[in-house]
């Protein structure tokens, strides 16, 4: 039988209730009811089935299973010991605890949980599971982990308090090289922002690339990525002057200290305006870049003897912030974005990267603010924190979205199908005419 096309229809299937915890500077009335509104990196762990969010409104990692069974789309454990929400401005001493109720908007860069990592083996360890995540003091925390449900989470390698990276204000988002077991996280914070190479398995910092010396000068460096294979690089992006680009940088470099091997200057492409946020692996080691200021681009940097190409653009998506490229789906999840369509909506873009050229699959909306995305493999289901109210929602306190792909014929597919099964009608009822 031959299959029928098919095009993606993502709907919303569930929404997870985040627990509050006692460091969430919004409880009222001695309850634990405070909202969930302040989040950052989520990632999702295929091993385990295991998503991972930075949540700064409750001053932890949160971790939801995504697997069969009772516990399917619950939040099974929560991993404290984050600085949370932090009030206060750059220039004022850095505040104890979260703020209390009714103050000022607390200030992002000094508030914890942020960029997460879960590595999952490396070369010459392969039983290494860990989770890592930055925290808004310049700490970055490791947790030896294991495959139990809820997982067993334990502070190793300097943790607590955590390893100091010597800036003043949040660690965020980090990437695995797995060959050398090599961490990279941005201190995307600082006046000179600057990347931390840190060896995960005893925890000790490499090296540092600084913007303006190691990396091309910068108001802002983002996330970044790991390519294996024969490219053996980190790809990072940097906020420049101009539209930004994408620094290749190997670990191995320097001792081990790390060093830029190619900068790619986006506007060499003929991109006007990126401010790159967003990093991701698509199929064929290409890169999916979410800009903050521009369209979600697609860049090759194997292409043209390793100087790179520009794939493809997507101007009806701008001004994003994450990324997650799903392996088993071919499909590229990009969020915070506003459809240039209307430009008070914010949506998820979905990219398909099946087909000759990545394409624009379905636009799915959601609330300002929500910006974090990661995606289960193995269901296919996609996972966005919400601050807010979503069409079909009812959390308007926040909570997980969780999204899935309801396969439906294409038009010509549908009409193609149902004139055959008409024929196939017709031909039974003839038969059974014939034979009565």
């Amino acid at each position: 039988m031959m299959p029928t096309p098919a095009y993606a229809v993502y709907t919303l299937v569930g929404e997870i209730p985040v627990s509050a915890t006692a460091a969430n500077p919004f409880n009222t009335g001695g309850l634990l009811n405070g909202p969930f509104t302040s989040y950052d990196i989520s990632f999702f762990d295929p091993k385990t089935q295991l998503d991972y969010v930075a949540d700064r409104s409750n001053a932890s990692v949160d971790v939801f299973y995504a697997g069969p069974g009772p516990l399917h789309n619950t939040q099974v454990e929560s991993v404290p010991g984050f600085v949370g929400l932090r009030a206060g401005t750059p220039a004022m001493p850095l505040p104890v605890g979260p703020p209390a109720p009714g103050v000022p908007t607390p200030i992002t860069a000094l508030s914890g949980a942020d960029g997460v990592v879960v590595v999952n083996g490396a070369a010459g360890a392969p039983n290494q599971h860990q989770l890592w995540a930055g925290d808004g003091n310049s700490t970055l925390k490791g947790f030896t982990l294991n495959n139990n449900l809820p997982p067993t989470v334990t502070p190793t390698l300097g943790n607590p308090p955590g390893i100091n990276t010597g800036g003043q204000f949040r660690v965020d988002e980090g990437a695995f090289d797995p060959a050398h077991n090599v961490l990279l996280f941005a201190n995307n914070a600082e006046t000179v922002p600057f990347g931390t190479l840190v060896n995960a398995a005893t925890g000790a910092i490499l090296g540092k690339l600084t913007t303006g010396v190691q990396l091309p000068a910068a108001t802002g460096i983002e996330q970044s990525v790991w390519i294996g294979g024969t490219t053996q690089r980190f790809f990072l992006n940097i906020d420049t002057a101009g539209a930004g680009g994408i620094a290749a940088i190997d670990p191995t470099a320097n001792g081990g200290a790390g060093a830029v091997t190619h900068f790619y200057d986006l506007a060499t492409f003929g991109i006007g305006s990126c401010g790159p946020t967003g990093l991701a692996v698509a199929s064929g080691a290409r890169l999916t870049v979410v800009c903050g200021s521009g369209p979600v681009l697609v860049f090759d940097p194997n292409a043209n003897g390793g100087n790179g190409a520009l794939v493809a653009q997507f101007a009806q998506l701008t001004g994003g912030d994450e990324v997650w490229c799903d392996p088993t789906t071919n499909r590229c999840f990009a969020t915070g974005l506003t459809d240039a369509a209307n430009a008070n909506s914010r949506v998820v873009g979905v990219i398909d990267f099946n087909g000759a050229a990545p394409n624009l699959l379905q636009l799915i909306a959601t609330s300002n603010g929500d910006h974090s995305v990661a995606v289960d493999p193995i269901s296919g289901e996609v996972f966005v924190p919400t601050g807010g109210a979503v069409a079909g929602a009812v959390c308007p306190n926040g909570c997980i979205l969780v999204f899935a792909d309801v396969a439906v014929p294409e038009p010509a597919s549908m009409t193609l199908m149902m004139t055959a099964f008409a024929g196939f009608a017709g031909l039974v009822w003839s038969r059974r005419r014939r034979q009565s």
